[in-house]
């Protein structure tokens, strides 16, 4: 069984050590390490190389978004899943438009953070309850444009695979019921995400929930 390497950056100890408690959990799962600022997020991220970088979005040096940015940038394969105590509509949309790969609230339950963590690392995306009404509240203001732009041309598989993660399927269920390897799935997945004029998966099942 592999193991998968977990990052944690909270500024409050006591924190930390409980998502440890919670993370390691999972006999496959391993905390190798623990960040209190974004400096020391940045240095143990290039010394460790998690699979996944927990993060919260308040710092005492700077913000989650910077993080997320420079994740993007300098370790794209490393995952990022946000664990915050914001309620704010703001944060969430900024942490997901800057590439977060799932939100999480800190008030979760131990089973939804360790299935939140073990979505993100299998390719998927996870919102904890909390997040998840924030994002539909946000969803049903109306528009402020009157007009709305076309959508742009995407194939009928295209168009099924956005089902798919409108729905919170991860890679490997997407590629197991359409019958195609996860190789030929990650490829239609960056033409749609191309197509769209996006950054990522995560900005794609927002687009996906957005627009049925």
């Amino acid at each position: 069984m592999d193991t998968r390497k977990v990052l944690i950056v909270d500024d409050h100890p006591l924190m930390r050590t409980a998502l440890q408690i919670t993370v390691e959990e999972g006999v496959d799962l391993n905390v190798v390490g623990q960040a209190g600022s974004l400096r020391e997020a940045r240095q143990l991220a290039e010394e460790l190389q998690p699979d996944l970088l927990m993060l919260d979005l308040y710092l005492p040096d700077g913000n989650g978004l910077e993080m997320i940015h420079y994740r993007n940038e300098h370790l794209p394969g490393m995952r990022i899943l946000v664990v915050t105590s914001s309620k704010a509509e703001t944060d969430l949309l900024a942490a997901l438009q800057a590439g977060a790969d799932s939100y999480v609230m800190k008030d979760s339950s131990p089973e939804q953070l360790l299935r939140a963590v073990r979505n993100v690392l299998s390719g998927g995306n996870f919102l904890s309850p909390g997040a998840t009404v924030i994002l539909l509240k946000q969803m049903r203001q109306p528009a402020i444009e009157p007009k709305k732009p076309s959508k742009p041309a995407l194939s009928a598989r295209e168009q099924e695979i956005l089902q798919f993660l409108a729905s919170g399927a991860s890679n490997n269920d997407i590629a197991a019921a359409l019958h195609i390897s996860e190789s030929t799935l990650r490829t239609h997945l960056q033409h749609i995400i191309t197509k769209l004029g996006l950054q990522n998966r995560t900005q794609a099942v927002v687009y996906a929930i957005n627009n049925p």
